[in-house]
């Protein structure tokens, strides 16, 4: 692995994920819907790749994997689809429902859900430092989330943290893909929208029925053109995001890759206090500080136990 060279894409990838988590809670802010915001950003995604990626020849790409790896295209769709389908789905109604510095924090709970499906279905490493890490990063979630007042985090940070299971999930699966097929990170981050949006849709039929969700019950009302200014932003972050995540996980392993992104609450502090004045209570410092430390103590870990 080269590590100088991950380290770099990982923290850029962090860098805009950061940036999009702030864009869609400005969006909301605003008083765009979460439906037609998702699928306008996901569209705005799926034309940047476009732009970007058919001249520079990834259809060849996909016809010429369907053709010599069928099998191995359609896990990679699949994973593509968990990852965005139902992790992204999970996420901005979560994101919806409570603020930045929370989302920030709590997307980093997937450091421990990746490390643990990376040991079990990639044979990646683990060892006692890690499970400690791993359970201080539990510590500081719980303090982040409840402010160590109460037993249970609100269903926004719910929604996130089932997200985050979603993208571990998708994460292997994507590594998996990426390490044993010679597929780009062009190809698997052009899949994201085109096999995500379909179940997104699919969900958000079932999930109006949820009481909390009824505010967002019809799907295609809330379009308008100031919904669609801040998703057109949002979905180039997105498209940079996936792009510099997937090449990523091209060179280095999943646990890695999702360890090292603990820089995203950092980016997303610093942005939510500057921009939307949101504030830190002591305890959330406390925990988020803890997520923090427990992300680059496994960090070390993992790359020692190479």
């Amino acid at each position: 692995m080269n590590k100088k060279k991950a380290t770099f894409f990982i923290l850029v990838f962090s860098f805009f994920w950061a940036l999009y988590i702030l864009q869609s809670k400005a969006a909301f802010a605003a008083g765009t819907r979460v439906i037609p915001f998702q699928i306008e950003t996901g569209l705005s995604a799926l034309a940047a790749f476009s732009l970007v990626m058919i001249p520079a020849g990834v259809l060849g790409e996909i016809r010429a994997m369907l053709r010599d790896s069928p099998a191995a295209f359609w896990r990679l769709a699949l994973a593509n689809g968990i990852h965005y389908g139902i992790g992204g789905t999970l996420y901005i109604f979560g994101v919806s429902m409570t603020n930045a510095i929370n989302a920030g924090f709590l997307v980093k709970f997937s450091v421990v859900t990746t490390t643990f499906l990376a040991w079990i279905l990639l044979g990646e490493k683990m060892s006692g430092r890690k499970l400690a890490s791993l359970a201080a990063l539990l510590v500081g979630a719980y303090l982040l989330t409840t402010q160590g007042k109460r037993l249970l985090p609100h269903i926004g940070d719910l929604f996130i943290l089932g997200a985050c299971l979603a993208w571990s999930v998708g994460n292997v699966l994507i590594r998996k893909g990426l390490r044993d097929t010679s597929a780009s990170a062009s190809l698997v981050s052009y899949l994201k929208p085109l096999a995500g949006l379909p179940i997104f849709i699919l969900l958000v039929a079932g999930m109006q029925q949820i009481p909390a969700l009824q505010n967002e019950r019809l799907l295609f009302e809330g379009f308008s053109l100031s919904s669609a200014k801040y998703a057109a932003l949002a979905g180039v972050l997105l498209a940079l995001t996936w792009m510099y995540l997937n090449k990523s996980l091209k060179i280095a392993t999943a646990s890695y890759v999702t360890m090292l992104s603990t820089a995203t609450p950092v980016f997303v502090t610093i942005l939510a206090v500057s921009f939307l004045h949101e504030r830190l209570s002591l305890l959330q410092g406390i925990g988020g500080g803890i997520i923090i430390l427990a992300g680059i103590s496994v960090s070390f870990s993992d790359i020692h136990a190479r």
